[in-house]
């Protein structure tokens, strides 16, 4: 439930354990996840408790810090949408992909799993859990399709459109009294403890989210903000006019709104809200005019603090987590990576671990255990930051310590590939970068290139491997920029016959010979007699051979 009327790129990496030599080796894994994307915030002794899609996010206003909790951790899931504290404090945890989780976090910071209950075995309506609610000894949940409710932690009634419900598609619950208030996908239903269903008469079509101000009953739909007065069972639209709503919160004095890429008070009266916009921070995750829908889902306000997350469905990422004091808004960030959809992987030479991020950039894991994302949200300036946002593909650490990054290029569109210098440190005002462009390289020029992965071989030399998309405009087969980037040198069936596909997904390095892996034909040798820059530019008297072709896919070679 994504309100209250009251205050209540996955990158993992693997550490190994020395086990006896009897035993099977032991591993133990740390997860580190992107909790920007924020479905429901809950307000509980003092702390912020974060429903995200990077686990359970734990903010401590007084200390100004975060526990992070994950399926490394205790929880079944990251995926989280919901929660809900009982009276004893234990949580009850609503999941996009496995039902529900009941947990317990001691004193000591240790989050327990008591619980865990899920479509398939127990007989929940669908483990993708949109809102949950304690309701008496009950708990209750909506979920994608249908309800239910959970009696002695087993799973009880289901609720279907099939049972009376307006939509399968419940987005939000709000127990009230002997009542619980369904907000669905084709309007209001009301279920009651007989396990009867109705529709309020009146009242909008469809519903996103449900709130109280201890007597009548506000309703955010896609269009605005409607309000029940169950003494009458009257009804009231109270704007704002065209304004999706997909949070709500009594402050015990006004209700407040979540919306698309902003947030709303209302003011008391009639249809009219003060907005508060959240362009600066949005701007920062790339959430702007119409492609940054992004949905502000979580929302708790104390006195004059107002705290907020939001998500895009699209890649599972949102605004992080945001404060608003009154008059300053900004991001309060954990130590986790910049986003969780990872493409690419490379370790540096001072042990960091950099990771290429499909939708927002790049970030480095410090030796230390530090995260330096390099995107706007850091507040970088674009000096400091890649030349493009989405999909890395290139990104490669090598070993004298420069990072290699690039997006695919189109002719129509050149693209630069970036050498970063980040002098091995978690400081961002010393890094070194060289933004090489159209024709500031060798052979036919640097901006012949489209890469898609990015290799070292044993000399030293970079290898950059592009498909053949525009194989017409020389942006095909393997660049190579020599160790001291002084030359390059181009392979590609044009240069060579014997070469069967210029469309270049991997590389593997032998001793003399380099295996090639062709992404749509297979894999082949090409021998150059060895990586030194004098023989590896002599293509006169190379060897090609076929290891095999197949109509299978080369992703990758080892």
């Amino acid at each position: 439930m994504r309100t209250r009327s009251y205050h209540a790129g996955l990158l993992v990496l693997m550490g190994v354990l020395l086990a006896p030599a009897a035993a099977p080796a032991q591993y133990r894994w740390r997860n580190h996840i992107d909790a920007s994307a924020i479905n429901e915030i809950v307000a509980h002794e003092g702390r912020l408790y974060m429903a995200t899609f990077g686990g359970l996010l734990v903010y401590d206003p007084a200390q100004n810090s975060f526990e992070q909790y994950d399926n490394t951790t205790g929880l079944p899931s990251n995926a989280l949408t919901c929660l809900f504290f009982t009276p004893d404090g234990t949580i009850y945890i609503g999941t996009d992909d496995i039902g529900v989780a009941k947990v317990r976090i001691s004193a000591g910071g240790k989050l327990s799993l008591i619980r865990s209950l899920n479509e398939q075995i127990d007989g929940l309506a669908s483990n993708r859990i949109n809102s949950i609610a304690g309701w008496g000894e009950d708990v209750v949940y909506g979920s994608t399709p249908g309800a239910g409710t959970i009696r002695n932690d087993f799973a009880s009634a289901r609720f279907f459109a099939r049972d009376g419900l307006p939509a399968d598609d419940v987005k939000d619950v709000l127990p009230d009294g002997d009542v619980v208030l369904l907000a669905t996908e084709g309007g209001l239903a009301v279920l009651d403890k007989f396990g009867l269903l109705r529709r309020p008469s009146g009242g909008p079509s469809q519903s996103n989210v449900l709130g109280s101000d201890g007597s009548r009953i506000w309703v955010g739909t896609s269009d605005g903000v409607w309000r029940l007065d169950p003494g009458d069972s009257s009804w009231t639209n109270v704007g704002p006019a065209t304004r999706p709503m997909d949070a709500l919160h009594w402050d015990g004095t006004t209700m407040w709104g979540g919306s698309t890429r902003n947030f709303f008070r209302y003011t008391g009266s009639g249809t009219s809200w003060t907005i508060f916009r959240a362009d600066t921070v949005l701007a920062r995750y790339g959430f702007t005019g119409g492609n940054g829908a992004n949905r502000m889902k979580g929302l708790v306000v104390s006195g004059s603090d107002v705290y907020l997350g939001g998500i895009v469905a699209q890649d599972r990422r949102g605004p992080g987590f945001i404060h608003y004091d009154g008059a300053t808004m900004r991001n309060i960030f954990p130590n986790t990576p910049g986003a969780n959809d990872i493409i690419r992987l490379s370790r540096d030479v001072d042990g960091a671990v950099w990771a290429s991020f499909r939708y927002y950039y790049v970030g480095k894991l410090a030796a230390g255990g530090q995260w330096l994302n390099y995107n706007p949200a850091q507040l970088l300036p674009a000096a400091r930051l890649p030349s493009n946002q989405s999909s890395n593909t290139t990104l490669l650490a090598d070993a004298d310590g420069i990072k290699w990054i690039s997006t695919l290029s189109t002719p129509a569109a050149p693209k630069p590939l970036d050498a970063l210098d980040d002098q091995r440190d978690t400081n961002f005002q010393n890094d070194v970068w060289q933004r090489n462009g159209l024709l500031s390289g060798g052979g036919d020029g640097l901006g012949s290139l489209r890469p898609q992965r990015a290799v070292e071989d044993p000399a030293g030399n970079r290898w950059f491997l592009s498909d053949n998309l525009h194989q017409s405009d020389g942006w095909w087969g393997i660049n190579i920029l020599s160790k001291d980037h002084s030359a390059w040198l181009q392979m590609n069936p044009g240069r060579d016959g014997r070469m069967l596909e210029g469309n270049v997904s991997d590389v593997a390095f032998g001793p003399t010979s380099a295996y090639i892996g062709l992404l749509n034909t297979g894999v082949q040798v090409w021998s150059p007699r060895g990586y030194d820059w004098t023989n590896l530019s002599n293509i006169a008297d190379d060897g090609w051979s076929t290891v095999f072709t197949t109509a299978d896919k080369i992703n990758a070679l080892a």
